[in-house]
């Protein structure tokens, strides 16, 4: 009787953890309620304040103010909202600040709530693989779109994303308001998803593994072809070599040392070329445009979701857009400040999750690694995608990777590994 209950709780619990990450992957895919003056409400906002309730009501002793190894983060998140408040008193456009302060907070919250929630490794791999079914099944629809120009979910998306030179292949796009925002998700959820794969499957049933891997890169890449998004191949290259210098064979990981040092030395021959390329590159005239925004507010921060406005008085290299560039964009929006506290968070993740994995073993290895890669996968992907900062599954990979560093270090607690940090 009670392996009957437990197994209906299971069902019960993916049911839901599926439903919310339907509600989080599709985002403003789905139709919402228009609220005057702040936007749309889409299920995921509707539904996430019932799940902070629930975290609240039912995990008291899980809440994040309580648990020492979660007060760093939230803290951070603290600053950061309370700085953007502050901001409303000169930033250049009240209500664009307001929304993306609402972003941010959704963002804060959902964050909280998966760390709440996810308070074991099973835990963990469950959620990692159910959002792997859910990418699996966008991108099979992604190929289909690209391949018949068919879209979805808004056929107007047609006449935005025709393939450059070919009228009958169109970028890829589903649930997602940019091709590129496809190919950043599903390149995001790949460490947490390999590590999720490791645990679930046995060695005995590694074959289901190497297929549900295989399968997800192959789509990725061919999503990645078919949206021309330039950022998603050469990163989805640089995962095939990370994963020969994650390898346990040492003298596979010293070639592929070797072959990075000879990249190095390929870039130096070619350093003009690629200088060039980059001069030709957009984003550089919207960083520069970006920055030239923040240096007319003293660098104190223009207010969340206006670096990327045209302001009176400011000369510009070209067309403002979205930063396309999250670091860049804190710094403009939150100013020097809140910009160097959130550079050290990340790196102190990304050096702790490089301790625990040059000195764990087994579970707490892998979970360091998947958090390390997401470290170094995060740097070109926030690049490719315009304002990360309103996606809500930019925040559902944030916490991941703090789950999956926090789990490694209890780990190796329990284990007695040192790892001085």
């Amino acid at each position: 009787m009670k392996s009957e209950i437990k197994q209906r709780t299971h069902k019960t619990e993916a049911l839901l953890w599926a439903l919310f990450i339907v509600f989080i992957i599709f985002a403003s895919a789905l139709p919402g309620i228009e609220i005057p003056g702040i936007g749309l409400l889409y299920p995921f906002r509707l539904c996430l304040p019932f799940v902070c309730v629930y975290c609240i009501w039912f995990k008291k002793r899980s809440t994040i103010l309580f648990q020492q190894k979660y007060r760093k983060l939230f803290v951070i998140f603290v600053l950061m909202f309370v700085y953007g408040v502050l901001t409303l008193l000169w930033t250049p456009n009240v209500s664009e600040t307001i929304k993306h302060l609402a972003n941010y907070l959704f963002g804060f919250v959902l964050v909280a709530c998966v760390v709440m929630l996810v308070d074991q490794t099973k835990k963990l791999y469950r959620v990692a693989f159910i959002c792997m079914i859910v990418m699996l099944l966008v991108m099979v629809c992604g190929v289909y779109e690209g391949i018949t120009g068919n879209y979805i979910f808004a056929d107007e998306w047609a006449s935005k994303y025709p393939y450059a030179g070919n009228a009958k292949i169109h970028y890829t796009v589903v649930c997602f308001g940019n091709p590129n925002d496809l190919i950043f998700t599903a390149i995001g959820f790949m460490p947490f998803i390999n590590v999720a794969l490791k645990n679930i499957f046995a060695r005995s049933k590694k074959i289901y593994r190497y297929i549900l891997t295989c399968g997800y890169y192959l789509l990725t890449l061919a999503n990645a072809v078919l949206s021309s998004c330039r950022m998603g191949i050469l990163l989805l290259l640089g995962i095939l070599y990370l994963g020969l210098f994650f390898n346990k064979n040492r003298t596979i990981r010293r070639l592929a040392l070797i072959s990075l040092f000879c990249v190095f030395i390929a870039g130096i021959v070619n350093f003009k070329q690629i200088v060039d390329l980059i001069n030709k590159e957009s984003r550089v005239a919207i960083w520069l445009n970006v920055l030239r925004n923040a240096e007319k507010y003293f660098f104190l921060g223009m207010g969340p979701g206006t670096s990327y406005l045209e302001l009176p008085g400011v000369e510009y290299v070209g067309r403002i857009t979205n930063p396309h560039f999250w670091f860049l964009e804190i710094f403009a929006e939150f100013g020097v400040i809140i910009f160097l506290i959130v550079l050290f968070g990340y790196i102190y993740i990304g050096y702790k999750s490089w301790r625990i994995y040059k000195n764990a073993t087994r579970e707490a290895r892998m979970l360091s690694a998947a958090t390390l890669k997401f470290t170094i996968y995060f740097i070109p992907m926030n690049i490719m995608s315009s304002s990360i900062s309103a996606m809500p599954y930019f925040w559902l990979m944030i916490a991941f990777m703090v789950v999956s560093v926090t789990m490694a270090g209890r780990l190796c607690k329990e284990q007695k590994v040192k790892v001085n940090m």
